[in-house]
């Protein structure tokens, strides 16, 4: 065989090892457990170029010439967790060594094996010679939820733990917590410990501020309400007491504008006079303080008194030393009528009434009256339908005539319903459930009274029309009314059409050209009555009318048509 072709078949041989060796790879995986996302070192880079990594991944490997070897290195510690072992192929490898070789010679599974520690959490208290109880949650490794300082809690490490301490342990105060080295904000007694390794709280307690509560003329006796309340849960006590604070606490004292016949003057803290009549005051418990209530003995007094329907305040027999506001609060549906001072008016209406500096005892009374929307017949506005209210308002609604009180023109229903009121008393006010005019009622049926007295109601009142044809082509309209019992007043109207020729009205009857309206009444009595008037029209129109009995419109029904072929 000649030089030229052993070098040939040399060469084809080399090529074919060549390109048979480049497929063969091997697959490095790595992971970790029980948690990912751990960061690894591997040396060195694999065939695409890729290193380190962080678990979960995989790395490949030639191993066409040679079988490598991959360098793995795990941290130490990772989010609290801390390494324990390597294991290649299932199979643990020395326990704390971070760093191992891997043959590549198969594909190979790498695994870093974290526990989670155990973490102490020792808890103590300061400033109190007492053990104090203090409460944990969750439970620690053992179960435990509360212990006795000091003591000390097992954990997993990242555990977020919640310590409770008490506000009070043997007459100290809670003040502040202390977390490692660090203290936390004051009088926050709840502290939500996040735990990265062992770490130690205490709960600091210091002596409370005392807060001593006097008052002057008199010396003891007056009720004093404090806020918040103290450590022992006083919200309110008769001086002489003292109160106690953590430190820092802001504290607002009240006392009662009168106690007897002695009347507030001013606080005084530390001796020092604060602003005169402002019932409360507020202070920062910083250090022990002295806090006075003063008072002043008055020399005269006001009696006073609220009628049925209403309050006053104060009542009762109030001292006074310059001067004092009463004011009067009436019930649903009621107001203010008048204050009187030593049996004598003073004021009409108004909810407050001042009486000043004083050279003797005094009486002040207050009454109430109901509620009145005003009538529109009310002209003097007093509550009132009188005799000549009745004629004024009753005369213009026949003539048509406005009125400076709305509505107007004046409805006869209005007109009607203001005679039942003067029939009924003058007296009169409202009934919220109703309209208008049925709303104006009779005093002693106002629903404020305690029972509103029967109201005669309208039933059966009737109004019926009959039209004939006369003779010279005009047509005669008669209006019969029938008002029913109980009725105090009534009125009639008959709306005419536009264009319409009116003639022979019967008694009482005015006609009103400029509404096209005929009226009568008003009628004080119950009687039945007929009315009457001729009617011409330039075809065939209808009519319209009604009556009104005590208030109530009812609608004119009968025949309503004229002219025509009729």
């Amino acid at each position: 065989m000649s030089r030229l072709l052993r070098l040939l078949l040399f060469g084809i041989a080399l090529f074919g090892l060549a390109a048979g060796a480049s497929a063969q790879t091997n697959t490095l995986n790595v992971s970790s457990t029980p948690i990912t996302g751990i960061p690894i070192t591997v040396a060195p880079n694999d065939i695409n170029g890729n290193g380190n990594g962080v678990t979960n991944f995989s790395r490949v490997y030639s191993t066409a010439i040679t079988i490598p070897t991959v360098t793995v290195t795990a941290p130490a510690a990772f989010n609290g967790e801390v390494f324990q072992v390597w294991t290649i192929n299932g199979i643990p490898q020395q326990p704390g060594i971070t760093t191992i070789n891997v043959a590549m010679a198969n594909t190979e599974n790498v695994q870093a094996v974290y526990t989670t520690p155990t973490v102490t959490l020792n808890v103590a208290s300061q400033g109190t010679s007492n053990a104090v109880l203090i409460t944990d949650s969750p439970a620690d490794n053992g179960g435990q939820t509360s212990g006795s300082t000091p003591f000390a809690l097992n954990y997993p490490n990242l555990t977020q733990v919640t310590l409770t301490a008490p506000m009070t342990s043997g007459g100290q105060v809670f003040d502040h917590w202390v977390l490692g080295v660090t203290s936390q904000p004051p009088g926050q007694n709840v502290l939500v410990v996040n735990l990265a390794g062992s770490t130690r709280a205490t709960a600091v307690y210091v002596a409370p501020v005392l807060v001593s509560v006097y008052s002057q003329n008199p010396a003891s006796g007056i009720l004093i309400s404090a806020a918040p309340p103290d450590i022992n849960n006083i919200s309110s006590a008769k001086t002489l007491f003292t109160l106690s604070y953590p430190p820092n606490t802001s504290v607002t004292l009240t006392a009662p504008a009168t106690s007897g016949l002695s009347v507030f003057q001013n606080w005084q803290l530390n001796g020092v006079d604060q602003p005169a009549g402002q019932l409360s005051v507020t202070f920062t418990a910083s250090a022990p303080v002295t806090v006075t209530a003063v008072y002043l003995n008055a020399q005269y007094t006001v009696t006073a008194s609220a009628g049925p329907h209403g309050s006053i305040n104060p009542s009762g027999v109030v001292p006074i030393i310059n001067g004092q506001l009463f004011t009067a609060t009436p019930v649903a549906g009621w107001m203010v009528n008048q204050w009187v001072y030593d049996g004598k008016p003073v004021q009409t209406g108004g909810n407050t009434y001042s009486v000043g500096p004083i050279g003797g005892n005094h009486t002040l009374n207050v009454t109430f009256r109901v509620i009145i929307v005003l009538h529109p017949a009310d002209t003097n506005k007093d509550g009132l339908i009188t005799i000549g209210e009745v004629t004024a308002y009753g005369l213009a609604w026949l003539k048509g005539t406005p009125w400076p009180n709305p509505p107007s023109p004046i409805p006869q229903s209005f007109v009607t319903n203001a005679i039942m009121l003067w029939k009924a008393g003058e007296a009169y006010s409202n009934d919220p459930s109703k309209a208008a005019p049925d709303t104006w009622v009779p005093i002693a049926q106002a629903p404020q009274l305690a029972k509103p007295a029967a109201v005669a109601k309208v039933a059966k009142g009737t109004s019926r029309c009959s039209i004939s044809r006369q003779a010279d082509g005009w047509y005669l309209v008669n209006v019969t009314v029938t008002p029913p019992d109980g009725t105090k007043a009534f009125t009639a109207e008959e709306h005419l059409p536009k264009g319409a020729q009116v003639k022979a009205v019967s008694a009482g009857g005015v006609v009103d050209p400029r509404g096209m309206v005929i009226r009568w009444g008003p009628f004080m009595d119950a009687s039945t009555r007929i009315f009457s008037y001729k009617i011409k029209t330039s075809g065939a129109a209808e009519i319209s009318g009604a009556v009104s009995f005590n208030g109530t419109d009812v609608k004119t029904t009968g025949d309503r048509t004229v002219g025509g072929s009729k």
